[in-house]
């Protein structure tokens, strides 16, 4: 709060003005911009629960986020394309944002399809930790395929 106080020869603070508005910080940007800046915009283009993203603020704060995730890959459908989804849920309120996307590559197998989905699960996380602070305690995640989950796990964190 902007203040004027004068200190005469008698060491007794006058109070000459004063102003009462607060100060307004500026807001810092969005989660759905801080995604955009690493150009996948793929990842979240099929995106539902990003336009508001509010809520994730005390869902981070609380330590009360769950995160899923699966893969599917059907050879009888289509050789080349993998799927996945995920739901990042706030449990308190039951909002949430969740994915799904097909990706198509001659590797396509639903290892890769859980993989995936665990890797866009950890960016979503990432950034959403940059946008509204750290949370107290981890954020629970849960995956079919135990391998996937020990290798999203363990990412470098300098990559």
């Amino acid at each position: 709060v902007p203040i004027n106080c004068f200190f005469p020869a008698t060491y007794i603070v006058q109070l000459l003005n004063h102003d009462h508005r607060l100060y307004t910080p500026v807001p810092g940007p969005s989660l759905q911009e801080e995604l955009d800046k690493h150009g996948t915009p793929w990842f979240w283009n099929k995106c539902t629960g990003l336009s508001d993203t509010a809520w994730l603020e005390d869902a981070i704060t609380n330590s009360t986020l769950v995160g899923a995730t699966g893969g599917s890959y059907m050879q009888c459908l289509d050789a080349h394309a993998t799927s996945t989804a995920y739901v990042l849920m706030y449990m308190s309120s039951r909002r949430r944002i969740d994915v799904w996307y097909a990706e198509t590559s001659v590797d396509s197998n639903a290892y890769r399809g859980e993989l995936l989905g665990l890797l866009a699960l950890h960016l979503l996380l990432e950034q959403a930790h940059q946008v509204y602070g750290q949370p107290s305690q981890p954020t629970s995640v849960y995956s079919d395929w135990k391998s996937a989950i020990h290798k999203i796990s363990h990412l470098n964190a300098d990559r």
